[in-house]
């Protein structure tokens, strides 16, 4: 296919649940240009490659990509990513699904007409993994993301963005590699890191994606290990782990605002809700994986914000009893 003007990128892993509505939310995008759909399944246990090979049967411009062995979010994605040939590329997971069958056509044209801008992005809703709808739209502070208003807050969902071509541009190429592939489990901060180093963008009013929310016992992807307790902790550190290494790059224009706090903050919560079952593995975690990565400034924050959400519980307990006793 010649003149492709989107590369829509699809990492799979064991979606075969959610693939159909996935790909035909691609199939349903009412587009005037050339576009190809490369999906790589990494090394899915169940059908999902079975179900991938079906559609690039019946579709020319579907590329599938199916793994022998397993690489990680991370190395899945860039290596899609250094397959596109489109000017323009677009993610959407395996497990998500776009509403909007306008879409593309949208953002191709606001970035045909802001050619300052490397990116842009969208809103989104949240359902469980049954289609049942949790929230009715995510909107951001902002519209408009600069270096400024760029916070954890603020971030688009990736199954939203649009993005140039970092591989068609020499001079933003080894800057988006490194980036990417700082870690196998975090691939979208990256991504989102890239884009505010490029240039502002924007995010345009409407609803576009689906976000399942998915999470099961012994699944792999973020949502599952946060929810499952003898696996918080281990996501935890990697995040942590991300953070550590984002420090050696230099951005002039970035302040990475939602780093290291937002974690401390999950790791105290972590550690108030979860105290009693997992509390000898618990301290093992604090002591021996996530203090080695903390700063001093770091090391003397966490345990005060321990101490204070551990008070706090205290406190209200306090109160209820209290209120029991003279009600």
């Amino acid at each position: 296919m010649n003149n492709i003007v989107v590369s829509v990128i699809m990492p799979v892993y064991n979606h075969s649940a959610y693939i159909r509505k996935a790909i035909e939310s691609v199939l349903e995008q009412k587009n005037n240009f050339n576009f190809e759909l490369i999906i790589g399944d990494d090394c899915s246990s169940d059908n999902s490659s079975e179900i991938i090979s079906e559609y690039s049967n019946n579709y020319s411009f579907i590329v599938p990509i199916i793994r022998e062995r397993n690489l990680g979010p991370s190395k899945n994605i860039l290596d899609l990513i250094s397959r596109a040939k489109g000017k323009y590329i677009c993610f959407l997971e395996g497990d998500d699904y776009w509403i909007a069958p306008d879409k593309m056509k949208k953002q191709v044209n606001w970035l045909d007409s802001h050619p300052d801008q490397e990116s842009v992005a969208a809103r989104y809703v949240i359902s469980d993994e049954n289609g049942q709808q949790l929230r009715k739209s995510i909107y951001n502070e902002v519209e408009l993301i600069t270096n400024k208003n760029f916070t954890n807050k603020s971030m688009p969902h990736i199954g939203t963005l649009m993005i140039k071509n970092p591989l068609q541009k020499i001079d933003r190429k080894r800057k988006f590699y490194d980036l990417i592939s700082l870690h196998n489990f975090i691939a979208d901060y990256s991504i989102y890191l890239y884009m505010i180093d490029c240039s502002d963008f924007f995010v345009l009013p409407d609803n576009v994606l689906n976000y399942r929310l998915v999470a099961k016992l012994g699944a792999k992807n973020y949502n599952s290990l946060l929810k499952y307790s003898m696996n918080r902790y281990d996501t935890l550190v990697k995040r942590i782990e991300y953070e550590q290494k984002l420090n050696k790059f230099h951005f002039k224009r970035i302040k990475l605002q939602f780093g290291f706090y937002r974690w401390a903050k999950e790791f105290c919560a972590i550690l108030l809700f979860d105290h009693g079952k997992n509390r000898k593995y618990g301290k093992n975690v604090f002591k021996l994986k996530i203090w080695p990565f903390l700063s001093t400034k770091e090391k003397i924050l966490l345990p005060i914000g321990i101490i204070i959400i551990y008070f706090s519980a205290f406190l209200k307990k306090l109160k209820r009893y209290m209120l029991n006793i003279y009600c």
